[in-house]
């Protein structure tokens, strides 16, 4: 058989194999668009190169800005998830509609072996959330005192927001203090509106990546200005064990 004659009948084939797959995936036609930053959660820095995906093989890659955008997805309850090296993936699911929906991601980068970290990310409003860690020994980490990772109370503020947004992170290489715990909590230092308006998060990791996470208390009768301003939100104990609060009070834990 001659190649004018091979090649139409190996053309033949790959037009039966295509039709009978399906053929070619089709290009994302839905009605909803994906956009947001990604940013480094210990700095606050713009991450470039994250992979960001929604299940149904949509990705791209966040730029030099930490910026990203997905064109062409469908609506309804989608899963988010984002990852690059040196860093503990991230995902999250949402609820995709018609028109541009956000999402901001803040990747935690890889702890070591009994390290802990604690994420806070909020909305533009209200401008200023403060998170803050109390010790075993009862030490306060915090913005006028941000700790020491390299030493004790091996409990440090990585990044302060004051601006909205966040994020604003705790880390914690290690845990010690026999039978005391870590308290968390996040005060309402600085803005209008309330804590159900806020979509305040508080993330956790420990080594192996996402171990809790909490929303802020839906108490649209709660403002800011009333004297509910701490939101208890956990206590950690020494032996890595999470015991959720998540809470509205006047006073802190300690």
């Amino acid at each position: 058989m001659g190649k004018r004659q091979i090649f139409p009948f190996i053309g033949l084939i790959g037009a039966f194999l295509l039709a009978a797959c399906g053929g070619p995936p089709a290009p994302p036609s839905g009605p909803a668009t994906l956009l947001g930053t990604v940013v480094d959660a210990t700095s606050a820095e713009p991450v470039e190169g994250a992979r960001v995906c929604v299940a149904g093989g949509h990705c791209t890659l966040s730029d030099a800005d930490g910026g990203y955008r997905l064109v062409g997805l469908p609506k309804g309850r989608v899963e988010i998830r984002v990852e690059k090296s040196g860093y503990q993936a991230e995902t999250r699911a949402m609820t995709l509609v018609a028109g541009e929906n956000r999402a901001d991601f803040a990747l935690s980068p890889e702890l070591a072996e009994g390290g802990w970290r604690v994420v806070l990310t909020w909305n533009a409003k209200p401008e200023d959330l403060d998170a803050r860690l109390w010790t075993p020994d009862g030490t306060e980490v915090y913005f006028e005192n941000k700790g020491n990772c390299e030493a004790r109370p091996w409990a440090c503020l990585d990044v302060d927001d004051s601006d909205g947004e966040g994020p604003e992170t705790i880390t914690l290489t290690r845990l010690e203090g026999g039978e005391g715990v870590y308290s968390y909590a996040v005060v309402w230092y600085r803005g209008e509106g309330s804590w159900a308006s806020s979509g305040a998060v508080v993330r956790v990791y420990d080594e192996n990546g996402r171990v809790a996470s909490f929303s802020a208390p839906r108490n649209d009768q709660e403002p800011a200005a009333s004297s509910k301003i701490v939101w208890y939100v956990f206590d950690l104990d020494a032996q890595g064990h999470l015991t959720p609060i998540n809470r509205l009070q006047a006073t802190l834990p300690r």
